[in-house]
């Protein structure tokens, strides 16, 4: 083990050779020399006491797991021109908390971020068309990914593991997104793609296990899920959404293709439609007219629960106290999925609501009136009228239908 502290290189120095202080766990600084344009592979790994470091303007390549595992690491500056960042160059980083990725990159290597736990937000430059796999797996402080037009596809395991990311917008250049890409991202919630350059691709497992994602939106047609085109009659592999039970694949209308999405991925396709503003709903209703004093977002002037606001997301009358999200005490087949008119097991209990295709509902079912009041799923409509399958009550079942979006 090596004791150094803090060290001075000598200008003139150009490259730094492969594991020339790896192992240096005592080395908390140094001071590189201008001429520097290379860091070689595992040149400061496991430098567990380094805490920040600056890059001479002239480094353009950084080599493989070159800071691997300096666990004290807290910032590191890349030099605008720097061109390639190695496989693993930064990977267990854990208390690395920001990077710049400079314009000049044009390659970042296999899992070059991955572990990197503190960092919370990335943003990818336009000139990277690629990423690498496993590039910013189990980052998982990380909250905002940023990409730029420009980027051609997201590869496997790209952002696996990254529990704190919450929503992403998918550039339109992206042709791919790649097994595992967004694997265990427990708290990711919406993805938006617009409209691609090309036809998408969306391979097995892509966002699997993403146990909180609800609304996949697509400005496009609809893409090709794993095995379609060149040998799409021996697919058999995991749907793109397994462990994701949450998911629904929003479409624009008028966009193609949508027709057969819903068998292969086994997840519900609706119409993407943007809710009004609630001042343009207001001029649809009489609400203004008949109930001046009454007429805000937060109102509820037909004194049935439900304000102005979530009466317009609801699809309800804000001035008719009977123009409520209700219980049916029927079903009305026309108005079912084929699913939902399917037979019911022998311990399941089957309630109706009325519907409007888009807008997520959940039930609510207890006992007794003081509960407690339960909610096994929300699921988002895509009928008139939507099936609810619960417990067969032992005595007594209590029902309301909420709005969940």
């Amino acid at each position: 083990m090596r004791r150094w502290l803090e060290i001075t290189l000598p200008d003139g120095v150009t490259a730094l050779a492969q594991g020339l202080f790896s192992g240096c766990t005592a080395l908390t600084g140094i001071e590189l020399p201008a001429a520097l344009t290379h860091v070689g592979n595992s040149a400061f790994a496991n430098c567990s006491s380094l805490v920040g470091i600056s890059l001479p303007d002239a480094v353009t390549e950084i080599g493989d797991g070159a800071f691997l595992n300096c666990t004290g690491l807290l910032g590191i500056s890349l030099p605008s021109g720097v061109r390639k960042i190695g496989d693993w160059a930064f990977q267990d980083c854990m208390r690395l908390a920001a990077i710049a990725i400079p314009e000049s990159v044009y390659s970042i290597g296999v899992g070059a971020f991955s572990g990197c736990q503190a960092l919370t937000t990335v943003t990818v430059p336009g000139r990277l068309s690629s990423l690498s796999p496993s590039t910013f797996r189990d980052c998982t402080g990380l909250t905002e990914v940023v990409f730029a037009e420009g980027l051609r596809g997201l590869p496997s395991g790209v952002l696996a593991g990254c529990t704190s990311l919450q929503s992403v917008t998918i550039p339109s250049s992206v042709m791919s997104i790649d097994s595992f890409a967004f694997r265990d991202c427990i708290s990711l919630r919406s993805v938006i793609l617009p409209v691609p350059l090309i036809a998408l691709v969306i391979d097995y497992l892509a966002f699997a296990h993403c146990e909180n994602l609800g609304a996949i939106r697509f400005e496009g047609d609809a893409p090709k899920i794993w095995g379609d085109g060149s040998n799409p009659a021996t697919w058999e592999g995991p749907a793109p959404f397994e462990g994701s039970p949450a998911v629904v694949l929003y479409y624009r209308p008028g966009t193609a293709g949508w027709e057969s999405i819903e068998g292969r991925t086994g997840r519900p396709t609706v119409p993407w439609i943007d809710p009004p503003r609630y001042d343009d709903w207001l001029l649809t209703t009489a609400l203004a007219a008949e109930y001046p004093e009454a007429s805000g977002e937060s109102d509820d002037p037909d004194g049935d629960g439900l304000n102005n606001h979530e009466e317009m997301l609801a699809g309800t009358s804000p001035t008719d106290p009977n123009s409520v999200l209700e219980l049916e005490p029927v079903p009305r087949p026309d108005d079912l999925t084929e699913q939902d008119r399917q037979p019911l097991g022998p311990s399941e209990h089957a309630v109706y609501a009325r519907t409007i295709p888009g807008k997520s509902y959940a039930v609510q079912w207890a006992n007794t009136v003081e509960g407690p009041w339960h909610v096994d799923e929300v699921v988002t409509a895509t009928t008139a009228q939507k099936r609810f399958v619960l417990p067969k009550p032992t005595t007594q079942g209590l029902y309301q239908v909420i709005l969940a979006q």
